[in-house]
């Protein structure tokens, strides 16, 4: 006899399915940087070194009290207010305003004048003036005409090729004038028996008019 297979059954496995661990990622916070402003940098331009040059000045003023008729005397005063010596030569002018005309020559130690028309004065020198010094001083005299005028300035100028400052080289004197007292003249013998006359007279013709 033949004999038949039996079939064993084959156990079927049921797969066990593991679950999956899905990991979720730690976010790490992210820094926001700060933004530092870049300071502006600032130039400041270096303070440029002062000229090296001569600056001269000249003070005009007059001495005493100036009447019609009489006679006066202006002071002309050349000072270096720069910062080195003077190495060119030094002029000083001046026009006298009317009534005044010159008196004689100006004059002063160093300096060499003239004068024209009576009216025009000019001084130069040749001295090298150092710095905050000043030049001997130039008198000028002057007649006082008649006028009906009773005040008057006069302005003095004063020059260098290489004066640093030229605004501050004249110099402007006001003068006051005053009037010559006059008093009326001596009456004579002759102007006093007049005046005793006429006197007389008048009296005479009141008192006949009153009788």
């Amino acid at each position: 006899p033949t004999e038949t297979p039996t079939n064993t059954p084959t156990a079927t496995e049921t797969p066990t399915h593991s679950p999956t661990i899905t990991s979720t990622p730690t976010q790490t916070p992210t820094s926001t940087p700060t933004n530092t402003p870049t300071p502006t940098p600032t130039f400041e331009e270096p303070t440029p070194p002062p000229v090296q040059a001569p600056d001269l000045t000249i003070d005009k003023s007059h001495t005493g009290t100036f009447v019609t008729g009489g006679t006066g005397t202006f002071l002309l005063v050349v000072t270096n207010v720069g910062n080195i010596p003077t190495n060119q030569p030094i002029t000083v002018t001046d026009s006298l305003p009317f009534p005044l005309t010159l008196d004689g020559m100006p004059s002063g130690m160093g300096w060499d004048c003239s004068g024209s028309a009576g009216t025009s004065i000019n001084c130069t020198t040749n001295a090298i003036l150092a710095p905050n010094n000043s030049l001997p001083t130039i008198t000028v005299p002057v007649s006082i005409g008649q006028t009906i005028l009773t005040r008057i300035e006069n302005t003095a100028v004063v020059t260098t090729s290489n004066d640093l400052n030229p605004d501050n080289n004249s110099s402007t004197d006001e003068v006051l004038l005053q009037s010559t007292a006059r008093t009326a003249p001596a009456a004579g013998p002759l102007a006093l028996a007049l005046a005793i006359a006429t006197l007389v007279g008048v009296g005479f013709r009141r008192l006949r008019r009153r009788s």
